[in-house]
């Protein structure tokens, strides 16, 4: 009952502040868009809505219709602009809240169980991570964020690795400024389950193949992601690929989901 209500007051309040039908945008597991005919990848579906003072509110919910994540994006304000994610289980309990400067990605992440904080960690910038999990001592500072996968190596060599295997010639450089998602999947024990292309619409399959394959090519391995409580779990890693745009000859960018 109270997840029913939960699912309804965030319906309402959708209403309350978008006067227009509401539109489902179809998402994957990845929580990327997808088109139309790409109904059999449909596992979310989101509604966008803005605020009197221009917040962007966008929901999602699985095909229940359970709310399972909102995100608000505030206006950029200087050097500063908010962005709040918070995702929940299926009886409505937020499990994990994150707040960050899109600006600078500087973020702060707190996960719960029944309300409870048990872990949080804090990211300030240069690969400096602050974490804490329930029964820590104290916190600990690393140069990675154990709550994801990633490569046994050091990321610059990584970023170094996937930048020779990515090389587009210049007849087939997208005029367009392209953004690829990668997807890892990494199991308990480190090893590469799948990879794949995660935003479909984000720009062309050719150019996506390019950096599939090289991510598909790092043999090194990964270092398993750690659930709040320090257990090792199965997860997806994402990179992000910028290609294509007025600059033939740059340099492919290499992001790091933080």
């Amino acid at each position: 009952m109270l997840r029913q209500i939960f699912t309804l007051y965030a319906f309402l309040t959708f209403l309350a502040v978008n006067a227009q039908k509401p539109e489902f945008i179809p998402l994957n597991q990845h929580f990327y868009e997808i088109s139309p005919d790409q109904s059999q990848d449909m596992v979310y579906q989101k509604m966008v809505s803005f605020t009197s003072d221009s917040i962007k509110i966008e929901r999602f919910f699985n095909l229940d219709n359970r709310l399972v994540r909102i995100i608000r994006t505030d206006l950029k304000k200087n050097e500063y602009q908010e962005f709040t994610m918070e995702e929940f289980d299926l009886e409505g309990n937020l499990i994990h809240r994150r707040v960050a400067n899109l600006f600078n990605s500087k973020f702060i992440a707190t996960y719960y169980s029944e309300i409870e904080q048990i872990a949080q960690i804090f990211y300030r910038g240069e690969h400096k991570y602050t974490i804490f999990r329930k029964g820590y001592e104290k916190p600990l500072e690393m140069l990675e964020n154990d709550f994801e996968p990633y490569p046994k190596d050091e990321k610059a060599r990584f970023s170094y690795f996937i930048s020779q295997k990515t090389g587009i010639p210049v007849n087939k450089w997208p005029k367009e400024r392209q953004l690829i998602v990668v997807g890892v999947l990494v199991d308990t024990e480190g090893n590469v389950k799948n990879v794949e292309w995660v935003n479909p619409l984000g720009g062309a399959p050719e150019i996506a193949e390019i950096f599939v394959k090289a991510v598909k090519s790092w043999k090194k391995g990964y270092v398993p992601a750690l659930d709040p409580y320090g257990t090792p779990v199965e997860k997806w890693r994402y990179y992000h690929f910028h290609a294509g745009g007025r600059f033939a000859n740059g340099p492919i960018q290499v992001k790091f989901s933080r």
